[in-house]
C-alpha cells in the first residue's frame, strides 16, 4: 500500500465552507486545512459520460472555451521561467507526437482486435517525456512506465512479465537498454522532441470514432510497477475506467509537483491536476532535488498545493525560507514512505499544513494466472484517512474509513504493532495475497493504535521496514533512522542487524561533513543519535561503536520515491557490516585479574557507571532490574574487552543464566583461574552451556538443485497422541507427497502396523488408501542415530522440504541428563534439514512446550527466551529450553530455517472422540480426588487446547494445510546455487510461536466449580489449599499398600512438590534471594502473547473455549469410565 497525503475524495469549488478553510490565511493549524474536506467524502465528481479513455480527458478540455495551462515547464536547464501550456497546445502537440510515432512505424491500436500491445516508456520526467506518454495513450497502447533507476535485471523481468518488445526511451538512456539487449531482442524508439512535436502538423488520422466505445474502458491504459524495495517490482495494471475515476478525486487547486510521473503518486497527480483544470507547476527532472534548487521554484510559483516525497519536506525544514514557502502553500502532500514524526510535528508547528490519507487511491492490482496472459483485476479505494475534529488526535494518526471497517483486521505482530490485513467481502477487493485468512490481503503496513483515541492509527512502516535481532525483538527502524537524518550532515541513514545480537547503523554523508573524519563525523551528529535512543526501546539503541559512516560519494540505494532499498544495502554493504560485527567478536583479550570480592566492585560499577542500570546490590536479579538483552550483550562486550579470562570464551548468554553479580563473579573467577568454586550453589548451567555448545556446530545449508513440486515431510512422534493428529492433518493435503515416520520397531511392516494402529484407536483412520500409500513408515530402534537411518532406508529424505519433530518423552520426574539422547537427536535432525538437495534447507519445525518458559515474566513472548531459569523445574522443561536454544544457534550460525512452536495443555479433540490423557499431569492430579476426596486451590490460570485444534496450527504455521496453505517466505537473502548461506537466519522473523488457547481460566474460581457441577455422587471432593492436599496426598501414599497402582497420581508427588513447596534450587540457576513463592505464582499466572501464532493459524484463532462449550462433563465422564468403569454414574 501506499502512504499518501491527500483525500481519497474530490474537493468541489461548490463546497463554500471548504473554499472559506483553503483560502485562509497562512499560519493556521493542520488540523484547520484538514477540516476542510471534512464534509466532501461523500460528494465525487462525476464522470461525464463521454470519457471512455484516458486521452479523452485531453481532448475534452481542449475543446472547451475557457482555455487555462494544464502544464507548466521550466525552460531547459531552469528553475523558475516556467512556460505555461494550455490545453489546445498540449492537444496539438500530442497529435503531432502521435503523427510522428505513425511514420516511425507504431501503428494504431484502437479499434483492433484483442487487447492493445504493450509499449515500454523509459525516459525522465520531463514536458517531452509527457507529451510522449500522451501521445503513446492516444495511439492506443498499454503504457509500460518504467522507472529509470531499476537494475537491468529489474527490467527484463517487468518486459516478459507484459510481454513488451519495443521500448520508447530518453537518449541518456540508452546504456540501460544496451544492458537489456544482451539478454533479449528489442526494438527501441527516441522520445519525441519539443521541436519536432512543435513544428510537426498532424495528418488528423485519429479514430475518434472508435474512441467512443465503451469497452475501450476496460483496456489497460498504463502499466506501473512496484518499487522492488523488497524484491523484483511487480506490475500494476492500470484500465482506462479505473484511472479516469481516479483522476477525477483531486483537490481544485494549482499544484507543484517533485514526484517524478513515472511514479504513482506522480502520475496520478499529474492528471488529477488536469482533470481540475488547474495548472500544474512540474520541478525540472533534469536538475537535483535539493534546497538550493527547490526554495526558489517555489517562491516563483507560489503553489496552493505542494506534492513531495518527505526527503523534500526535510530539505525546506532546514531554512527560515524553506518553512516560508511551505506555509505559502494551503496544503503539503507528501508520498512514498512515512514523515518521521520528528519532522510533521516540527512543521506542523510552524503552520504547515499537513494532511494524510492512507491507502490505495483507485487502481488495478493483478495476479498472473498461468501464463500470465489472463488478469484479475481489482479496484482498491483508501482504507485509513485524518480528516477529523480540531481537538481530536494529532496530523499523523489517521482513523478506518467506517464503510470498511468491518472488512479490515489489525492483525497483531507483537510489541503493540500491528500490520493491517484487508479482509473478504470488501466489494472493492477480489483479489488476495494470502488464504490466512482466506482470501485476505496482507498489506505488510504497521500501525500502533492511540493510548487514548479508539480506532485511531499511527503508520509505522512495513513489515520490510522491521530489523529483527536474533533474539526475536523487533526494531522499527523508521522512527530512528528518522530522527537522526534530521540533521544536515547526514544524507540517508540505514539501521541494520537482521539476525545479530545488537543493531548498527548505516551513515550517508551530506557535503556539509565531507570535511570531517569518521571520529569527528561521529561526534558531530552523536547529538541526534541520543536523541533517536532516548525514543526507543532499549534494544533498538545504537551504540557509538556500532555505526559505519560512509564517504559523501558513496551512493545509497533508492527507489524513486526515495525510499531506500534495504534488500540491496544489506546486500552491498554486506562485508562491512560483516567485518563490525567480527571485530565485536574479536575483541581480544583482557589483562585485567581480579578475586572474586574485586571482581563483584567492578561489575557493579560497570553495571552503574556505564550501562546506567543502577543495581541495589550484588544479589539484584539482573532481568528484574531492567537489563535486557542488548545490555547483556554490551556487558560481555566490556568483560571480554578488559578481563583475563584465560583464553575462554564465555557463555553467550551467561550474564542472563548467573542471573546476579554474584553468581557472575563466581562464574568469571572459574574462567580466569581454570577452577571451579566451591561455594557454588548450582553448577547445571554450566552443564548446561556445555550441552549446548556440544550440539550448535552444524554445517550450513549449500543450495542446490532445484526446488521440489511437491511437499515431503518428515514427522517425529507419529504414534503419539499429538502426531496422531497431526499424521491425519497431512494426509488432507494431497500437496503433501510423502510423509516420513519413524517408528521404533524391528521391521517396516511393524512400523506400518503401528502407525495405522495409532490412527484407528483415536478415530483417525478415514483417509483413503491413496492417501495412505503417502505414509513412509521407517523402523528404527536407534533414535540418536534417527537421520542416518533414515538415510540409509530412504534417500528422498535429503529432497525433504519439512521436519516436524514431536517426539519427546512427556515425563516430570526424569532429571535432565536422561534427555541426552533427545538432545542429540534434535541436531541431527536440523543437520538433516541443512543437508537436502534443494535451493534452501528444509523448514524444521519443533514442538516445544510452555514448560521452557514456565518463570518466564508474563506475558511471555513469541520470541527466544532470554534466560535458562525460566524454565520449569523439570527435567523435561529444562530440555525443551536446551533445545529452543539450540534451534536458534542453527538459525543464527547456519541459516536453518526453523519455527518453534511452544504448545499449551493440550485435551482430547474437539469431536469428543478422544480422551484427554489421562497419564498426563492434570488428569492425574483430578484422578487424585478418587483416593483422598480433595483438589488443590491452585493460583492458576489455565489455557488449554483441543488436540486437533493444535494439531491443525502446527501444520498452518507450518504452511501444510490443505487448500492453498503456504508458507510466507520473504527472505531477506538470496543464495545462488552451490554457495553457502554466510547470512544468518534465512527465516524472517518471527521464528517462535505460542501456540496456547486465548480464552484462559482460573483453575480454582472456574475449573473446580465446573468439574463438581459436572461429578457423579462417586466423585465428590472438596478443596483445599495446596499445601494442605499434597501432605493429604503424601499421608495416602505412605498408609495405602500399593498406592501407585490403585492411584497413579501419586506417581507425580515430586513434581507437585515443585510446584507447590518452595523449591532450594531450580531446575538451571537461581539467585538466592528468589523466594519460592514468587516462582509458584510466576508459573501459574502468567499469560503467553499469541498474536503472532493466530495470524497464522485459522485453527487458533478459533479455539473453542473448554468450559463455556461444556468440555469438562465430556473429560470427565471418560475419566470415570476408564478409572471405575460402571460404577461412575453421570
Amino acid at each position: 500500500m501506499s502512504h499518501q497525503n491527500i483525500s481519497s475524495h474530490p474537493l468541489t469549488l461548490e463546497d463554500e465552507d471548504v473554499r472559506q478553510q483553503l483560502s485562509a490565511k497562512p499560519g493556521k493549524s493542520a488540523r484547520s486545512a484538514a477540516t476542510a474536506v471534512k464534509n466532501v467524502h461523500s460528494k465525487e465528481m462525476s464522470q461525464p459520460n463521454d470519457l471512455v479513455i484516458v486521452d479523452d480527458l485531453i481532448h475534452r478540455i481542449a475543446e472547451e472555451d475557457d482555455q487555462v495551462a494544464l502544464i507548466a515547464y521550466p525552460a531547459e536547464r531552469g528553475l523558475s521561467d516556467y512556460e505555461r501550456f494550455s490545453a489546445g497546445r498540449i492537444n496539438a502537440f500530442v497529435s503531432n507526437a502521435a503523427e510522428k510515432f505513425i511514420q516511425r512505424g507504431l501503428t494504431w491500436q484502437i479499434g483492433i482486435d484483442g487487447a492493445p500491445s504493450v509499449i515500454g516508456l523509459l525516459g525522465l520526467s520531463s514536458f517531452e517525456y509527457i507529451v510522449t506518454m500522451f501521445a503513446l495513450s492516444r495511439l492506443g497502447y498499454t503504457v509500460l512506465i518504467l522507472s529509470p533507476r531499476l537494475p537491468a535485471h529489474a527490467y527484463e523481468s517487468l518486459l516478459d512479465e507484459t510481454r513488451c518488445n519495443t521500448l520508447v526511451i530518453s537518449p541518456d538512456l540508452n546504456l540501460a537498454v544496451d544492458q537489456i539487449r544482451q539478454k533479449r531482442q528489442l526494438k527501441s524508439l527516441s522520445i519525441i522532441s519539443k521541436n519536432d512535436f512543435e513544428m510537426a502538423r498532424s495528418t488528423g488520422r485519429e479514430r475518434s470514432g472508435e474512441r467512443r466505445k465503451a469497452t475501450l474502458s476496460r483496456n489497460t491504459a498504463f502499466i506501473m510497477h512496484s518499487s522492488g524495495s523488497t524484491g523484483l517490482p511487480k506490475c500494476i495494471h492500470l484500465t482506462h475506467a479505473a484511472c479516469l475515476h481516479n483522476f477525477s478525486m483531486g483537490y481544485p487547486l494549482e499544484c507543484f509537483l517533485t514526484l517524478p510521473v513515472y511514479h504513482m503518486h506522480g502520475h496520478s497527480s499529474l492528471y488529477r491536476a488536469m482533470y481540475q483544470r488547474k495548472t500544474c507547476f512540474i520541478y525540472n527532472a533534469s536538475l537535483p532535488l535539493t534546497d538550493i534548487n527547490l526554495i526558489p521554484a517555489l517562491e516563483a510559483v507560489h503553489p496552493e498545493l505542494l506534492l513531495t516525497v518527505p526527503y523534500g519536506l526535510k530539505l525546506l525544514s532546514e531554512s527560515e525560507s524553506g518553512i516560508k514557502a511551505l506555509r505559502n502553500c494551503k496544503m503539503v502532500s507528501f508520498a512514498g514512505s512515512a514523515c518521521p514524526d520528528e519532522l510533521g510535528d516540527y512543521l506542523s508547528d510552524c503552520g504547515v499544513r499537513l494532511v494524510s490519507t492512507f491507502g490505495l487511491y483507485v487502481f488495478a492490482f493483478d495476479l498472473a494466472l498461468g501464463s500470465g496472459a489472463d488478469r484479475i483485476r481489482t479496484e482498491a479505494g483508501a482504507v485509513l484517512q485524518s480528516n477529523r475534529r480540531d481537538d481530536d488526535e494529532p496530523w499523523n494518526y489517521l482513523r478506518i474509513i467506517p464503510s470498511v471497517k468491518p472488512y479490515t483486521w489489525m492483525k497483531p505482530v507483537g510489541g503493540g504493532v500491528c500490520e493491517l490485513v484487508i479482509l473478504d467481502g470488501l466489494k472493492s477487493k477480489i483479489a488476495s495475497n494470502s488464504n490466512d485468512p482466506p482470501n485476505s490481503y496482507h498489506t505488510k503496513d504497521l500501525f500502533v493504535a492511540h493510548k487514548k483515541v479508539s480506532d485511531s492509527w499511527k503508520h509505522v512502516g512495513r513489515l520490510d521496514d522491521r530489523v529483527t535481532l536474533v533474539n526475536g525483538e523487533k526494531i522499527s527502524t523508521l522512527p530512528i533512522e528518522g530522527r537522526i537524518r534530521q540533521d544536515r550532515r547526514i544524507r540517508e541513514t540505514v539501521v541494520f542487524g537482521i539476525g545479530r545480537a545488537i543493531p548498527g547503523l548505516l551513515l550517508f554523508r551530506s557535503h556539509e561533513s565531507e570535511h570531517l573524519s569518521d571520529d569527528d563525523f561521529i561526534d558531530a551528529i552523536w547529538a541526534a543519535v541520543e536523541d533517536a535512543n532516548s525514543k526507543a526501546e532499549s534494544f533498538s539503541q545504537i551504540g557509538r561503536e556500532m555505526i559505519i559512516p560512509l564517504p559523501v560519494s558513496r551512493e545509497c540505494p533508492q527507489t524513486d520515491k526515495g525510499t531506500v532499498i534495504r534488500a540491496r544495502i544489506y546486500e552491498e554493504f554486506a562485508p562491512a557490516i560483516s567485518a563490525l560485527y567480527e571485530k565485536l567478536g574479536n575483541l581480544g583479550e583482557g589483562t585485567l585479574r581480579l578475586e572474586i570480592e574485586e571482581l563483584k566492585r567492578w561489575l557493579l560499577r560497570v553495571f552503574r557507571e556505564r550501562l546506567e542500570i543502577h543495581l541495589r546490590d550484588t544479589e539484584e536479579d539482573f532481568f528484574a532490574a531492567g537489563v535486557d538483552s542488548l545490555q547483556a550483550t554490551r556487558m560481555l562486550n566490556i568483560i571480554k574487552r578488559e578481563l583475563f579470562l584465560n583464553g575462554k570464551n564465555p557463555n553467550t548468554n551467561a550474564v542472563y543464566d548467573t542471573q546476579n553479580i554474584e553468581q557472575l563473579a563466581l562464574y568469571l573467577h572459574d574462567l580466569q583461574t581454570g577452577i571451579a568454586t566451591e561455594n557454588r550453589k548450582d553448577k547445571r548451567i554450566f552443564d548446561v552451556a556445555n550441552m549446548i555448545e556440544s550440539h550448535s556446530k552444524f554445517d550450513k545449508h549449500i543450495s542446490q538443485g532445484s526446488s521440489p513440486g511437491t511437499k515431503s515431510v518428515l514427522l517425529t512422534g507419529a504414534t503419539g497422541f499429538l502426531c496422531s493428529y497431526i499424521l491425519a492433518q497431512l494426509l488432507k493435503n494431497r500437496s503433501v507427497a510423502r510423509i516420513y515416520c519413524p517408528v521404533r520397531a524391528s521391521s517396516p511392516t511393524e512400523a506400518r502396523d503401528r502407525l495405522l494402529s495409532s490412527l484407528s484407536s483415536r478415530h483417525l483412520s478415514d483417509a483413503h488408501q491413496d492417501d495412505i500409500n503417502r505414509i513412509h513408515a521407517i523402523h528404527s530402534d536407534s533414535f540418536p542415530h534417527l537421520a542416518s537411518s533414515l538415510l540409509e532406508q530412504e534417500p528422498y529424505c535429503t529432497r525433504l522440504t519439512h521436519i516436524i519433530h514431536c517426539a519427546w518423552p512427556v515425563n516430570f520426574n526424569l532429571p535432565f541428563s536422561t534427555f541426552d539422547d533427545q538432545i542429540h537427536t534434535l541436531h541431527h535432525l536440523l543437520q538433516l534439514s541443512l543437508s537436502t538437495r534443494s535451493p534452501k534447507p528444509a523448514h524444521f519445525i519443533f514442538c516445544s512446550s510452555v514448560s521452557a518458559a514456565s518463570f518466564s515474566p508474563s506475558p511471555v513472548p513469541e520470541a527466544p527466551l532470554a534466560s535458562f531459569s525460566y524454565a520449569a523445574n523439570t527435567g523435561y522443561g529444562c530440555s525443551k529450553s536446551v533445545a529452543e536454544k539450540i534451534i536458534q544457534k542453527a538459525v543464527e550460525s547456519a541459516g536453518a530455517k526453523a519455527s518453534i512452536l511452544r504448545i499449551g495443555q493440550i485435551v482430547g479433540d474437539t469431536l469428543h472422540q478422544s480422551m484427554w490423557n489421562d497419564s498426563d499431569a492434570i488428569p492425574l492430579m483430578v484422578r487424585s480426588a478418587l483416593a483422598i476426596g480433595a483438589l488443590p486451590a491452585l493460583n492458576e490460570r489455565c489455557a488449554w487446547l483441543p488436540v486437533d485444534t493444535v494439531a491443525r496450527s502446527v501444520v498452518e504455521i507450518a504452511g501444510l494445510c490443505e487448500g492453498g496453505g503456504r508458507e510466507e517466505e520473504e527472505e531477506a537473502v538470496q543464495t545462488d546455487a552451490g554457495h553457502e548461506c554466510d547470512t544468518p537466519s534465512l527465516l524472517p522473523a518471527p521464528y517462535v510461536f505460542n501456540v496456547v488457547n486465548p480464552h484462559t481460566f482460573a483453575w480454582t474460581e472456574t475449573f473446580l466449580p465446573a468439574l463438581r457441577a459436572a461429578a457423579p455422587a462417586s466423585f465428590a471432593f472438596e478443596t483445599l489449599a495446596p499445601e494442605t492436599w499434597l501432605r493429604r496426598l503424601r499421608d495416602y501414599n505412605d498408609g495405602e499398600q500399593d498406592a501407585a497402582k490403585k492411584n497413579p497420581s501419586v506417581k507425580l508427588l515430586g513434581f507437585w512438590a515443585t510446584k507447590i513447596e518452595p523449591p532450594t534450587t531450580l531446575a538451571l540457576v537461581k539467585s538466592e534471594d528468589r523466594s519460592g513463592e514468587e516462582e509458584k505464582v510466576g508459573a501459574g499466572t502468567q499469560t503467553f502473547e499469541t498474536g503472532m501464532a493466530r495470524g497464522k493459524s485459522l485453527a487458533l484463532r478459533g479455539a473453542p473455549d473448554v468450559i463455556a462449550e461444556g468440555y469438562v462433563s465430556v473429560m470427565l465422564e471418560k475419566w470415570l469410565e476408564k478409572w471405575i468403569g460402571g460404577r461412575a454414574s453421570m
